[in-house]
């Protein structure tokens, strides 16, 4: 439920996407915002709604889906701007963050909402991560899912 602090942004894309949602999007920069749940219920017996799912790109969900996830997003926004700091469902979770293409505001949004809602962030920048030239992707990705609960990756779209 980062999505709080890029609401605006969002609404203008959901509302421009109609079926089928794999398609070009009318703002490509989004589609180098990654986030990846790692770990908590994948279990295959659990309710279909309660499953989590890997958040790629925002063509993976359909557009009511992401509606809800928007609805949420506002709710947690107004909650935290009244002052109530009891929502925390990030307690005690860390996100790895990985910025192979570096932006203050992005770097900021994700820490500053990660930590409001409980959790600690990672800021792994350029010269600490080198993915596909002096560490392998799927080294890197499997080394950080051990322990990190949530990847999130700003980079090129060519890295992907």
């Amino acid at each position: 439920m980062l999505l709080p602090l890029f609401l605006p942004r969002m609404k203008e894309v959901v509302t421009s996407l109609s079926s089928p949602l794999h398609r070009p999007l009318p703002f490509p920069e989004i589609s180098s915002f990654f986030l990846f749940l790692r770990r908590g219920n994948r279990d295959s017996s659990a309710p279909e709604k309660r499953r989590l799912k890997d958040f790629i790109h925002i063509s993976d969900f359909d557009k009511e889906t992401i509606m809800r996830i928007l609805q949420k997003a506002s709710e947690v926004k107004a909650l935290l701007k009244s002052g109530d700091r009891a929502f925390q469902p990030f307690k005690g979770k860390t996100m790895a963050m990985i910025f192979s293409k570096p932006s203050m505001r992005t770097r900021v949004s994700f820490e500053t909402g990660f930590s409001l809602l409980g959790g600690h962030a990672i800021y792994l920048g350029p010269d600490d991560i080198q993915m596909g030239k002096r560490e392998d992707t799927r080294d890197v990705a499997r080394v950080l899912s051990r322990y990190n609960d949530i990847i999130m990756a700003r980079v090129f779209a060519h890295q992907v």
